[in-house]
């Protein structure tokens, strides 16, 4: 993907230089119901989750903003290339700069991306590191962005059902080997959140392992590190999952790596299907661009945040978020937050209060986190 992305910011055609194939959609001329219908199936499709109403309406406030009456396919797909760039670059990507800095800070051994959800914040981290080299302990080696998902570590999953697999199966050890672990190296799971499935499979199976977690969001702050909720006191959990799950909802070209069985064994693909839709990669590749182009501005002025010429505390930058759901939830034109989050998972309760690992680090630890 990093060879794309510098393309992509180098282009100054970029979106409309995109062609895509695709059968979502019939005719060059689109109208706009059309369009977001068509977008909110692909969207379900690579994103589960974001599906229904919540899809269907995230899809309408898309494409109010990037078609008017009848357009054409690729007038709609550069248009909305250059805003998912601007939501990359100033809505989501800031953060995602602060959260990844915090994450790799200080600590030398395997960081772990897992696919999809984590793909951005595995390029921001990519850009941090080339940027400030000296900065972070990991080498750029110890970076990874593995295809790992419920199933595959033997979790169930309402949203995508099927045979599960299991961290002990041999071709899913030797995924685990391959980004670092038993290595002897420590590994750290910096990911959107915000449960913990993976990382109870992980303590329960590889017990030896020296992990910690970084989430994003995080339904257990007090067991797992969450970062909104480290530094957004005083914005409601259900507007914190509001924020992270607009993640979840960004473009994404190809479903979900899901594991296969052949001949009673598990394989794991390292990529999931790609979805024949006019807009998905041109997008999320337009994501990619604006995420680096908001670590690089994170870099360059000292690991801050800057908003109008000053600096701005990650937390009021949280509440900025909180308060752009709050306009999606009212209505206001899309910048890229959902207006409320996701089903939370039935279950979360019932497996808050059987966790069995006390606080994962780097909670727990000197500094604590962040």
């Amino acid at each position: 993907m990093t060879s794309a992305v510098q393309s992509m910011t180098n282009s100054a055609a970029f979106g409309a230089a995109w062609t895509v194939p695709f059968t979502s959609l019939a005719s060059d001329d689109v109208e706009i119901a059309d369009g977001a219908a068509a977008f909110a199936a692909d969207l379900a499709r690579v994103a589960p989750d974001i599906q229904g109403s919540l899809g269907r309406r995230l899809a309408a406030a898309l494409f109010d903003q990037i078609a008017t009456g009848s357009a054409a396919v690729h007038e709609i797909r550069a248009r909305g290339a250059a805003l998912y760039r601007t939501i990359g670059r100033e809505a989501l990507g800031p953060t995602a700069a602060a959260f990844v800095h915090a994450a790799m800070s200080g600590f030398a051994g395997h960081l772990i991306f897992p696919q999809r959800d984590a793909d951005p914040l595995f390029q921001v981290a990519h850009t941090l590191k080339r940027l400030d080299p000296g900065g972070y302990p990991a080498p750029a080696t110890f970076l990874h962005n593995p295809p790992l998902n419920r199933r595959l570590w033997g979790t169930a999953d309402a949203q995508a059902p099927g045979p599960t697999a299991g961290l002990t199966e041999p071709a899913v050890a030797r995924l685990l080997a391959s980004v670092g672990f038993g290595s002897g190296q420590p590994a750290r799971v910096i990911d959107i959140g915000c449960w913990g499935t993976l990382i109870d499979a992980l303590l329960r199976t590889r017990p030896g392992e020296r992990l910690s977690a970084c989430f994003l969001f995080s339904h257990m702050p007090d067991r797992i590190a969450g970062f909104l909720n480290t530094h957004a006191v005083g914005v409601p959990d259900g507007v914190l999952e509001a924020i992270a799950d607009s993640w979840e909802a960004l473009p994404k070209a190809r479903t979900r790596p899901e594991p296969c069985f052949v001949g009673g064994q598990t394989v794991v693909p390292f990529a999931g299907e790609l979805v024949a839709s006019p807009f998905l990669a041109a997008w999320e590749q337009a994501v990619v661009v604006g995420m680096v182009e908001a670590a690089t501005t994170f870099k360059r002025h000292g690991n801050r945040i800057i908003r109008d010429g000053r600096a701005v505390e990650i937390g009021d930058e949280v509440r900025r978020l909180a308060d752009l759901a709050a306009a999606a939830r009212a209505g206001r034109p899309f910048v890229g937050l959902l207006p409320e989050h996701t089903p939370t998972w039935a279950d979360g309760a019932a497996w808050r209060a059987a966790w069995p690992h006390g606080p994962v680090a780097p909670l727990g630890q000197e500094g604590d986190w962040p």
